[in-house]
C-alpha cells in the first residue's frame, strides 16, 4: 500500500513543477519592475485610467495607493515604499521637502479642483438663501489635516460662516469617505471636491448655498529615492496625452498644458 500512493503522488509532483514553469514562475526570473504611486483620493478614478494608459506604451507596472493625501505622507515619513506621490494640495508635498524625501525642483503642479456643497438624495437640488446655512450634520474630510476639509474650513473662515457649522460638522477620513457619507444620507450636506460630485450618481450639488471659489492644487512629485522609471514617469503625467484624460474627469489644467 506505501509503495502504490508513492506512486500516485510522482506524476502530482511533477505535473505542479511543470505547471510553475509555464507559469513563469521560476526563481532565476527577473522580477519586473513597479512604479508604486500614492495618489490623493480624490484621484482614483482619472489614475486608474492613466495608470493603463501607461501600461500600454511601457513594460514598467504602475501600482496606485490612494487614501487622503495625509495619510498616505505619513506612511511614506514611517518608511512605506513609494515612487511618486500625488498630493491634493502643495503644502504635504513641502512637508516632505522639510524631511528631505523629496526635491522642490522635482515637485509640479498637475492639475486643479474646485469644492462643491452637496446634499443627500432625500433632499434634491434645492437651492437655499445663503444668509442662513441650513441645519443638518456636514461632512468634511478631517479639517484638521485632510486637504479637502483644511481648503473647506479656510474658504469657510474668509466667508466668516465656519462657525454656523462647526458643531455639526462630521470629519471624514478623506473627501470621498465624505461624499459616501452624503450619498447614504448619513448627513445631510457635505463640502467635496467638484471631481468627486461629477463621478457620483446620488449626491445633489448645490450651487446656491456657498460660494466656495477656492482653487485646488494637486501638486506631484518623485521622492528622492525613485528610480529612472518613476521619474519617466512623472514627466509623461505632465503631457497633453495625460492632461486630456484629467479633464474628461473633470479637472482644471494649468494654462501650459
Amino acid at each position: 500500500m506505501i509503495r502504490v500512493l508513492a506512486r500516485r503522488r510522482r506524476p502530482l509532483v511533477i505535473l505542479a513543477l511543470l505547471g510553475g514553469a509555464a507559469l513563469g514562475c521560476t526563481k532565476d526570473e527577473p522580477k519586473r519592475a513597479t512604479i508604486t504611486v500614492a495618489a490623493a483620493s480624490s484621484l482614483t478614478g482619472v489614475m486608474e485610467e492613466v495608470a493603463a494608459l501607461w501600461g500600454e506604451r511601457s513594460p514598467v507596472q504602475v501600482r496606485c495607493t490612494f487614501s487622503a493625501t495625509s495619510t498616505l505622507v505619513r506612511q511614506i515619513e514611517r518608511g512605506a515604499p513609494c515612487d511618486v506621490l500625488l498630493s491634493a494640495n502643495r503644502f504635504w508635498v513641502e512637508y516632505l521637502e522639510s524631511m528631505d524625501l523629496v526635491a522642490e525642483a522635482d515637485s509640479f503642479l498637475l492639475a486643479l479642483n474646485q469644492l462643491v456643497v452637496v446634499a443627500s438624495p432625500e433632499l434634491g437640488a434645492a437651492s437655499h438663501a445663503a444668509a442662513e446655512l441650513p441645519a443638518g450634520r456636514w461632512a468634511l474630510g478631517n479639517p484638521e489635516h485632510v486637504p479637502a476639509g483644511v481648503y473647506a474650513k479656510a474658504a469657510l473662515e474668509q466667508s466668516q460662516r465656519w462657525e454656523e457649522i462647526e458643531d455639526r460638522v462630521v470629519p471624514a477620513p478623506s473627501a470621498r469617505a465624505a461624499l459616501r457619507l452624503v450619498e447614504r444620507g448619513e448627513v445631510e450636506f457635505g463640502i467635496v471636491y467638484e471631481t468627486d460630485l461629477l463621478g457620483s450618481d446620488r449626491a445633489v450639488g448645490v450651487p446656491g448655498l456657498l460660494s466656495l471659489g477656492t482653487s485646488v492644487e494637486v501638486v506631484g512629485s518623485p521622492l528622492r529615492s525613485a528610480g529612472p522609471e518613476a521619474r519617466e514617469f512623472s514627466r509623461w503625467l505632465q503631457s497633453a496625452e495625460v492632461a486630456e484624460v484629467f479633464r474628461r474627469y473633470g479637472f482644471g489644467m494649468p494654462e501650459a498644458r
